[in-house]
């Protein structure tokens, strides 16, 4: 496999937890939740990432997620995203039906992608369909909708944000200065953590322990929650 080489492969040989234990060597990176309407984006350096209690825990200034490699059936490696002449190389570690989990986007080109897959064997794996039209959505105003209302009445305070799926989880914790609506999505955008959170996608909240979970249109919670910094769980 070489750098300029774009394509979409399975990986052999190599375990999801040895690639995700490799991650701090990988450079700049985006480790993306996306479920439900949710897009939950960590970005930056990998500093620590080690295996505690059957997890591998993701840390440092930038990142906080805990990914267990026991929820995942394999990876596949993608070099066919380019922008502005730029590759962006993606890694999905994939759970069964190739559902991804977590993906996790290189910031700094493909080099350190490549050198950490090298000696992987490789099969053909199928496209990644196009997210952008089922995540355009015109259905709610930013001034009806419950998702954004809440989100907007968070702005100067100190919160940690948290996406949760089965095997994966994924925090920010800081200060919502802004969260601006844009092309049927509410955001909440720092140099080191993105949310876009979909119009339409949440119908109410649900709060308990401390935490307020989004709720889709039949009360089950999305896997989104945000907790105010200073009240207990």
């Amino acid at each position: 496999m070489t750098q300029t080489e774009s394509g979409r492969w399975h990986l052999n040989g190599v375990t999801p937890e040895e690639l995700l234990l490799r991650l701090p060597g990988m450079g700049r990176l985006m480790v993306i939740f996306r479920e439900n309407g949710v897009t939950h984006e960590r970005i930056g350096l990998v500093e620590t990432a080690a295996v505690h209690d059957g997890k591998v825990t993701l840390g440092g200034d930038c990142h906080d997620a805990k990914i267990e490699p026991a929820a995942l059936s394999g990876v596949v490696f993608d070099t066919g995203s380019e922008m502005q002449g730029r590759v962006y190389p993606r890694i999905e570690f994939i759970a069964d039906g190739d559902a991804p989990v977590v993906a996790v986007v290189g910031m700094d080109g493909p080099d350190p992608f490549v050198s950490a897959v090298g000696g992987a064997g490789r099969s053909t794996a199928s496209p990644r369909g196009s997210l952008r039209p089922s995540d355009m959505s015109e259905q709610s105003e930013p001034e009806t909708d419950p998702g954004h209302i809440f989100l907007n009445g968070l702005q100067g305070a100190e919160v940690e944000i948290t996406a949760r799926r089965s095997g994966f989880s994924q925090a920010w914790q800081g200060r919502v200065e802004a969260v601006k609506p844009s092309m049927g999505f509410s955001n909440i955008m720092t140099s080191d953590f993105h949310l876009h959170l979909k119009a339409g996608s949440v119908s109410d909240w649900q709060e308990e322990d401390g935490e307020t979970f989004a709720l889709d249109e039949k009360g089950r919670r999305t896997g989104l929650a945000i907790r105010r910094v200073g009240v207990s769980r």
